[in-house]
């Protein structure tokens, strides 16, 4: 371990020698008595990141170094707990780990066990608060790839007159629950190879073209070429206000493609005749399989699908100039480029399995976001312990040791008064 030296002015080579400990049993840490060389009188101080001290003959995890008893791990100023104690909290809850097993967790790790264990998880949802923008900052994507893939899902929970009569039978189970907010998620792909990248998920109350036009916002500087979903009117209404046309430079909206596989489904679900249907060895079914190999194969499907699908079919290839935009769409993109949002669904599958039963817990969109912040990171590969504990500490060191106040991001809306509640930004 480096030499502790005194930050104060002019004291760069004072003498330094410890000078007795502070804090409660357990979590002790050094304190130094700084002897000045310019005849500044002593003066006691503590580095800008304490360190906790350990009992001697303790080896580090990393490298197996004996310690020192001033020698421990890096603290935050007031925090009970370390620097790499909060680095692996918050990489357990990137992973999906609920905020109550990595608040469990991490107080188990740091010898603060309660007498009677504590089920709660706002130790993990201060620190996602705290942290996991200052993790953003250094870690998040720096540049959009030349095509983006776009989706969304909606995440339901139950109203509570719902859950209370259920408690007493008497409720209908079907259609008993709400949507409550949804997740937007935005995954890139460049060429040659096409390999998908995760770059933001983001809840919002509703999917519109304002909720798009937010999501957009946040990613990083650049300009793709194309935006592929599904036949989704306010993304690619968003588009134009997110990425104009720039008469200046020359560049242009990105082009939306519609997604083939709802294509597909959608043709198969609403379109297709009753005798198309009926006949599970309609020439039409072998056409769709290869409608979106290339623009000749499509113009085929739409001549035999038009064949007996009368005004049914005309109708479904003409609303959003479906027959012409795909025939284009498929001309414009190269081989092995996706064409479908598989990829985006992919993600948010992930999610899904991971907020099972507690997405309705998530009411304030901040700190949910906050938390999503987390997840991409994960996904993308970068939570690696010794980068977030580098960040942190790096974090730390500029704020003299002391971290930000926690519970800062809240809802605001009308004083509660009796039966009211303040209104939940991720709510609609």
């Amino acid at each position: 371990m480096a030499a502790v030296v005194c930050t104060r002015p002019g004291h760069a080579r004072s003498k330094v020698v410890r000078d007795g400990l502070y804090g409660t049993p357990g979590h002790k840490r050094q304190q130094y008595r700084c002897t000045p060389t310019n005849g500044d009188p002593e003066h006691r101080f503590t580095p800008v990141l304490p360190r906790l001290c350990v009992h001697g003959g303790e080896r580090c995890l990393e490298c197996e170094h004996v310690m020192s008893k001033d020698e421990g791990p890096q603290v935050p100023r007031t925090y009970w707990y370390s620097a790499r104690d909060i680095t692996e909290a918050l990489r357990a809850v990137g992973t999906g780990m609920s905020y109550i097993e990595a608040a469990n967790n991490v107080r188990d790790r740091a010898n603060r066990v309660w007498r009677v264990r504590r089920y709660h998880g706002q130790l993990m949802a201060d620190w996602t608060e705290v942290y996991a923008p200052v993790l953003w900052a250094d870690l998040k994507p720096t540049r959009v790839p030349e095509r983006l893939i776009c989706d969304s899902t909606p995440f339901k929970v139950t109203p509570t007159a719902v859950r209370r009569a259920r408690r007493r039978s008497t409720a209908d189970r079907r259609g008993s629950s709400v949507k409550a907010f949804e997740v937007c998620c935005v995954v890139g792909a460049d060429p040659p190879f096409y390999q998908p990248e995760l770059l933001a998920l983001v809840a919002v109350p509703r999917v519109t073209q304002a909720a798009w036009e937010y999501v957009l916002g946040q990613l990083p500087p650049g300009r793709p070429l194309t935006v592929l979903s599904d036949e989704d009117n306010s993304l690619s209404n968003a588009l134009p206000v997110v990425w104009p046309n720039d008469p200046v430079t020359g560049e242009v909206t990105p082009t939306f493609q519609m997604c083939v596989w709802h294509l597909a489904k959608t043709y198969r679900d609403k379109a297709a005749p009753l005798v198309q249907r009926q006949n599970v060895d309609h020439p039409v079914w072998a056409k769709l399989e290869t409608a979106f190999r290339s623009p000749q194969e499509w113009r085929d499907f739409c001549v035999v699908a038009r064949a007996d699908g009368g005004v049914r079919v005309d109708r479904w290839l003409r609303r959003l100039n479906r027959e012409t935009r795909v025939a284009q769409q498929l001309a414009a993109t190269p081989a092995g480029a996706p064409r479908s949002n598989r990829a985006a669904e992919a993600q948010l599958f992930w999610l899904r399995g991971r907020w099972a039963g507690r997405s309705g817990s998530y009411r304030n969109a901040e700190r949910t976001n906050r938390l999503l912040q987390l997840y991409v990171l994960h996904r993308r590969g970068v939570d690696d312990p010794r980068q977030y504990s580098l960040v942190i500490r790096r974090h730390l060191g500029h704020s003299n040791g002391v971290a930000d106040a926690p519970r800062v991001v809240t809802d605001r809306g009308a004083k509660p008064g009796p039966g009211q509640r303040v209104r939940s930004s991720l709510r609609a």
